[in-house]
């Protein structure tokens, strides 16, 4: 193991060495011990609820804008049946999309995405959304639904879940 810090300007190549760091600490124990900068204890607040709700509409309505604008095989036509039934799935857990989509099945052949992001920016989601390329597909019937769900973590540490699904009719 090789850990290399810098102390007061000093460079101490190797943790392991006593020496070299062990004279910055009091010699001895009775002394009192070393403050800490931070609190002993942190409080985290959570963020409205008004503005989770903002949020994950704000994305549904620009991620849909610029899938709008990539799709180049006709305007898309959100299927709103599919994305109620994504929704329902994320906000329960992602891995019930497969169940939620099965009365849609009998109709359509359906490709689903579902995608988990740090949420850094509404700008780096549409960017995820748009990789899965599923735009692109040259069948004008295809249609496409969309869900958007907002996990609040703590000290706003923010979480999106993602669920796009592509729903070609059967015929």
């Amino acid at each position: 193991m090789f850990i290399c810090v810098e102390i007061i300007g000093k460079k101490l190549q190797n943790l392991q060495k006593l020496s070299a760091w062990k004279p910055l600490f009091p010699l001895n124990s009775n002394e009192d011990p070393l403050e800490s900068v931070q609190p002993s204890s942190l409080r985290y607040s959570r963020l409205p609820d008004d503005w989770i709700v903002e949020l994950r509409i704000s994305l549904e309505r620009e991620i849909k804008l610029r899938f709008d604008e990539a799709r180049k095989h006709g305007i898309p036509q959100w299927n709103l049946v599919a994305a109620r039934q994504l929704r329902e799935s994320l906000e329960t857990s992602p891995d019930t999309v497969e169940e939620k989509m099965g009365r849609l099945r009998e109709g359509y052949s359906i490709t689903v995405v579902v995608l988990r992001i740090d949420y850094s920016s509404m700008e780096e989601c549409v960017k995820e959304v748009l990789a899965t390329r599923l735009h692109d597909s040259p069948d004008q019937n295809t249609q496409f639904g969309l869900a958007v769900h907002v996990v609040d973590f703590f000290a706003h540490v923010i979480q999106i879940d993602l669920a796009l699904a592509a729903l070609k009719p059967k015929r």
